[in-house]
């Protein structure tokens, strides 16, 4: 199934609505009567800005995509370029034609497709695709020379290792024996957090300096290169402890988890304490929650140009 999409159309349809009418039907008629059945395509569905067509190969499907790009790209050539209709073209398939980079599709009927097109398959992993349940591979198809190529964006293709900072916890009561208890929870969060694989933790000896100070998140960041930053205060009552707990992003400024929580200081002494283990496994998956969301919110790598055909598989 091969999905089309006319990028600008409804834009267009606003400021010249009977040029953009014309120009769409043209190319759906072009669509329908040339290209379609010259790769033993059909037409499922033709509504508003997009086409759903079907093919019986991906070879099929990706030489017909490539077709309407050329097809687009000479309607657009006498018109200024923000009156350009374009194209995004997304082929859902049950097996990936292209086995290498470059890689070839062939014409199955040699008769009447003497030609051969090689085009260059990018593989771009598992990805989070519109309307898709669940990750789906992903590919970028296009003329093997030049060889297409994404565009950059920041920290893509780079393993998910945020990094924690914990500040040791100040006290709100200012009792002298009561000083060392934030030192001895954050060594205790700490601890715990550098057992996560998928985590990297600043030492207590980098985070001390912070404690009790008005320090925010762009600060701790900017000093420390941190994208997280777990704070908070306690107070001692009775022999037991009320912490108040906070982790914010370096990324927003955004509080990203906050709680109270409560422990004993007899706890303090053990080798795991209950109080830090709950602390580091909240944050734990606060911060992996918040880079999943951060990551489905992104949008893929996108190529230079806009003549590619696009593969999912």
């Amino acid at each position: 199934m091969l999905l089309v999409d006319l990028v600008e159309s409804v834009r267009l349809m606003q400021e010249h609505e009977d040029r953009a009418v014309r120009r769409r039907a043209e190319f759906v008629r072009i669509v329908d009567t040339q290209i379609l059945p010259r790769y033993d395509g059909v037409m499922v569905k033709s509504l508003g800005d997009g086409l759903l067509t079907r093919f019986e190969s991906v070879a099929d499907a990706v030489n017909a995509a490539a077709e309407m790009h050329r097809t687009l790209s000479t309607q657009n050539a006498a018109l200024p370029e923000d009156q350009h209709f374009h194209l995004s073209a997304r082929l859902n398939a049950a097996m990936a034609c292209c086995a290498g980079d470059p890689c070839e599709t062939r014409r199955n009927d040699q008769q009447r497709r003497s030609a051969r097109r090689a085009y260059a398959c990018e593989d771009l992993g598992d990805c989070i695709l519109k309307h898709f349940d669940k990750p789906a591979r992903a590919y970028r198809v296009g003329p093997a020379s030049p060889k297409p190529g994404p565009t950059e964006r920041p920290g893509f293709g780079t393993p998910m290792e945020p990094t924690v900072a914990v500040i040791p916890f100040h006290a709100r009561n200012s009792a002298p024996e009561h000083l060392d208890i934030g030192n001895l929870a954050a060594d205790s969060i700490i601890w715990r957090l550098s057992k996560a694989p998928n985590l990297k933790v600043i030492s207590r000896l980098s985070t001390a300096v912070f404690r009790g100070r008005a320090s925010n998140i762009d600060e701790v960041s900017a000093y420390l290169g941190t994208n997280y930053m777990l704070s908070g205060a306690y107070i001692v009552d009775a022999g037991r402890i009320l912490a108040t707990a906070e982790l914010s992003s370096a990324r927003n400024g955004q509080v990203v988890w906050t709680d109270r929580l409560t422990g004993e200081i007899d706890d303090l002494l053990r080798p795991e304490i209950e109080l830090g283990d709950l602390i580091a496994q909240m944050v734990h998956f606060s911060v992996c929650d918040a880079e999943v969301e951060h990551i489905l919110t992104q949008p893929l790598p996108h190529w230079k140009g806009r003549d590619r055909a696009g593969a999912a598989a």
